[in-house]
């Protein structure tokens, strides 16, 4: 049996332990100083596809571009009037201060009533004097004015084929010195009303409830005046 030097041994265990050493990871550099823990991606959001649910629905983009407009309007209904308003279809007014004249209109009234309404101005005053005997029993001279006993407004309700009067109405002849009244006219059919005067200057109008009375084809009922009867039949009070 050959004995080993003690240097070759001691030569065999410095190889073996090279050969370890290498096997293993050289240790972490240490940075000395401050440490930086700033990550440039902490804040960053990840964005991931969902997939649909009963939650999301398909829908239509908002429509931003303008909707091209009809080349017609639609025409709204009127609103019927009330039963109990009446409508301005004739209204003039006439000067007949210094001359006599008569004029008429005709009218289909299915509807009644229709009321006619007239101020006059200036009715014509005479100017004079009147003597009277006081308590004494002296006559005395006063200067008086009165309306002239020529000037008058007559309205007449006719038959237009017979010429039958149905109502007479007006100013002055007997019917009074009022100078604003309202005539109401009950008669139903076609009548013939007449017009006269004398020494006046009045205006007046006509009023007729629309339905029946109005051909809505060829009259805009919207654009007529229109009051209550009542408030008619107060005009001029």
């Amino acid at each position: 049996m050959k004995i080993i030097p003690q240097k070759i041994v001691c030569l065999a265990c410095s190889l073996l332990l090279v050969l370890v050493a290498g096997c293993v990871a050289p240790p972490e550099e240490t940075i000395s100083g401050p440490v930086d823990l700033y990550d440039p991606n902490q804040f960053a959001s990840t964005t991931t596809a969902s997939p649909d649910t009963a939650v999301l629905v398909e829908a239509t983009p908002f429509q931003t571009t303008a909707i091209p407009t009809l080349a017609y309007s639609n025409i709204q209904q009127a609103t019927p009037i009330p039963e109990d308003m009446v409508c301005l279809i004739f209204f003039k007014e006439y000067d007949w201060a210094f001359e006599s004249n008569k004029t008429a209109k005709n009218i289909n009234l299915v509807n009644p009533p229709l009321y006619i309404n007239y101020t006059i101005k200036k009715p014509f005053n005479v100017t004079g004097t009147k003597i009277f005997t006081d308590k004494s029993g002296k006559d005395q001279t006063i200067q008086t004015s009165y309306y002239s006993p020529y000037a008058y407004l007559e309205f007449s309700i006719r038959d237009p084929v017979t010429g039958e009067i149905f109502q007479q109405d007006g100013f002055g002849k007997g019917y009074g010195t009022m100078t604003n009244k309202t005539i109401q006219v009950t008669k139903p059919g076609n009548l013939l009303i007449e017009i006269g005067g004398n020494n006046v200057t009045p205006s007046l109008g006509i009023w007729v409830k629309p339905a029946g009375n109005i051909d809505e084809a060829l009259v805009n009922v919207s654009n007529l005046e229109c009051w209550p009867q009542d408030s008619v039949k107060r005009l001029g009070q």
